[in-house]
């Protein structure tokens, strides 16, 4: 008896937005086996069964076309993974905003981003239609991180992001280095020394990130109101996720998270009104540091390396932070404390 044949992926749906015809999100093949051959994907990404036992193909990326099934035999054989996403933004006119790869059709202008990314407003841009845009000159407003340059930070509370946002504080600074860059770089001594942030918070859900430009012995975390910082050692009220994959509970370390180094963005979320503590690298949570936390907190870097003048970035959310916080937690700002 001949072989019937799985089901086809159904064909997905055609979009102009990028300036050409594209087809998306095509659903996957049926999965085949002994009596049945696979079916093949649909148009728009979808994968198809393989033609022999296997798992199924894996969608297309940037489509959103769905896995083809598995091809099983003697044995359930997995389907393919979907294909990742794309997001598209267009209108009409020229360039606005940054973000993602920028492109242009038919008088409108496209932004596509395949990884995560931000939609930010070009500042230097004129908001009427006369057109009288500035040219930016040693001013970064394109490219996000820590060099860029517009800022939200007004002495008011406005709103959860328009409100003054905590810094590096230069007034406690005993081990010396100096801050610069809207006192968010912070170049530190020869030698081993802290920095603190500006506003302590005792409730509340904040997350804001950090990132050191030079390799070396360092952590980040989070310092009480109470503690010594006149040292060269995590004390008693400091929580510190150092470089080596070490937590330190005040000055006791033990095994924690992954290794980091310079460059890689380091994601403090402070959960005061649960008591948690928790890091990121690069977006990939490192677990609950510590729990049962209690008291008046703010940003802490520590500088344990005795490099020559290493230099560390904050980040409290006057800048687009370059992650996404976890749900429910917010810049560290005077409006949202």
């Amino acid at each position: 008896m001949a072989a019937t044949s799985r089901g086809n992926g159904g064909a997905g749906t055609a979009s102009s937005i990028s300036g050409s015809s594209v087809t998306y999100a095509g659903g996957g093949g049926g999965g085949g086996n002994n009596t049945a051959v696979g079916g093949t994907g649909g148009a728009g990404g979808g994968g198809s069964s393989p033609g022999s036992q296997g798992v199924g193909g894996a969608g297309s990326p940037n489509t959103g076309g769905g896995g083809g099934g598995g091809y099983a035999v003697s044995a359930n054989q997995a389907g393919g993974a979907g294909g990742s996403g794309v997001v598209i933004i267009s209108y009409a006119g020229a360039q606005v905003f940054v973000g993602g790869t920028v492109t242009s059709s038919g008088g409108n202008t496209i932004h596509t981003f395949t990884t995560s990314g931000l939609l930010i407003y070009n500042v230097t841009n004129d908001f009427s239609p006369n057109g009288n845009n500035w040219t930016p000159n040693n001013i970064n407003v394109s490219t996000l991180g820590a060099t860029y340059d517009s800022m939200t930070d007004v002495p008011t509370l406005t709103s959860a992001t328009a409100a003054n946002y905590a810094v590096m504080n230069p007034l406690n600074l005993p081990k010396g280095g100096t801050l610069s860059n809207g006192n968010l770089l912070w170049t530190a001594p020869s030698a081993e020394g802290q920095a603190v942030a500006t506003l302590y918070v005792s409730s509340g859900k904040f997350y804001w990130e950090m990132v050191s430009n030079t390799a070396g012995g360092f952590g980040f975390g989070i310092s009480i109101d109470t503690a010594n910082i006149n040292t060269i050692n995590v004390v008693a009220g400091q929580y510190v996720y150092y470089n080596n994959g070490n937590k330190y509970i005040g000055a006791t370390p033990s095994a924690y998270g992954a290794t980091y180094t310079n460059g890689d963005i380091i994601g403090i979320a402070l959960d005061l009104d649960a008591g948690t503590l928790v890091f990121y690298k690069n977006n990939v949570s490192q677990g609950t540091a510590t729990t049962g936390l209690s008291g008046a907190f703010t940003a802490l870097i520590y500088d344990g390396s005795s490099a020559a003048t290493p230099t560390f970035d904050a980040n409290f959310g006057q800048r687009p932070f370059t992650y996404t916080p976890p749900s429910g937690f917010v810049a560290l700002n005077t409006f949202n404390m």
